[in-house]
């Protein structure tokens, strides 16, 4: 792999929480939910509904990162990403 120089990468100041806003950001742009996202992101839900609903979406979280792997993957070698997703057992 190549060594970048700091400038070679033209990127502005950015913090830890730019690469959040990022991942946000992609996995909505594939569908997933502004809750599911939330979730992921450890967001609390301040809803009364909040209160009595307590499932905690694991599945639909790890198929959000799932896909977003895909996506970063894709990014990072120029491939496109496989549209097979894995079946749950």
């Amino acid at each position: 792999m190549d060594k970048f120089k700091d400038d070679d990468l033209q990127v502005g100041y950015f913090t830890p929480h730019d690469l959040r806003r990022t991942a946000a950001t992609l996995m909505a742009s594939l569908g997933y939910s502004s809750y599911v996202v939330g979730k992921i992101l450890n967001h609390t839900d301040p809803s009364v509904t909040a209160t009595y609903n307590r499932y905690e979406y694991d599945k639909e979280k790890q198929a959000a990162l799932e896909a977003l792997d895909r996506k970063i993957t894709g990014i990072i070698t120029g491939k496109k990403a496989d549209n097979v997703i894995p079946m749950a057992r």
